[in-house]
């Protein structure tokens, strides 16, 4: 976390949170369906907040996502390139850093309309795809079944669990299945009578993520 620490300190990022479709300021934990309403809050939560705040809410120590957009270096105002002109900062300013682990952070350029990875800068049309590109840049955590790796503990447990194998039966009918896998499969298509996904901006559900997205 200290490297992570470092980082809010040196650059003027944004560090957020994304669950149920929606953003969510890392330090105070307030819902924001717009990407540049986030951004003005944190500018603001920043001040009376510190990195303590976000990482006492953290049971693992995952990497903090950050949005680099329009960020610039505290100390010089230089703006943000790439990830290693961001740790060259840090350095330079003299802030705590250690060589050997990794930044703790995991940069994002959010826009609302076009999701493009900082790193490699192949775009997409939604975040979530875009969550699960980086992936492979930051493969920190990896399946020992089938080797897919993942960028936070959080969500290798969820696939983990995928590959649990045993009795698996439905509450709703009985039917019993040999990996959880198969069994969340059966339950989404056959009882699943509420939506998956749900809109940021209200409280209408879809059967799939793209249905949910405005055109643009």
């Amino acid at each position: 976390m200290a490297n992570a620490t470092s980082v809010l300190r040196c650059w003027s990022v944004c560090p957020f949170k994304w669950k149920q479709n929606i953003f969510w300021c890392a330090y105070c934990e307030e819902s924001f369906p717009e990407v540049t309403r986030l951004r003005s809050h944190s500018q603001i939560c920043s001040k009376s907040h510190s990195a303590k705040d976000i990482f006492a809410k953290y049971r693992e120590k995952n990497p903090l996502r950050i949005d680099v957009t329009e960020s610039t270096c505290r100390e010089c105002k230089a703006p943000f390139s790439n990830i290693e002109g961001m740790k060259h900062h840090v350095f330079r300013h003299g802030y705590e850093f250690v060589a050997n682990y990794s930044e703790g952070v995991i940069p994002f350029e959010l826009n609302n309309d076009l999701w493009r990875c900082v790193i490699c800068h192949e775009v997409f049309g939604f975040f979530k795809s875009l969550m699960e590109h980086m992936n492979k840049h930051y493969p920190l955590y990896v399946c020992s079944v089938c080797g897919k790796a993942f960028m936070t503990s959080q969500r290798l447990n969820t696939h983990s669990s995928l590959h649990r194998t045993g009795a698996f039966p439905c509450a709703d009918c009985g039917r019993v299945f040999t990996t959880n896998k198969a069994k969340q499969s059966h339950k989404a298509q056959t009882h699943n009578s509420n939506p998956r996904y749900k809109c940021r901006y209200c409280k209408i559900r879809f059967s799939s993520y793209g249905l949910q997205m405005p055109a643009v």
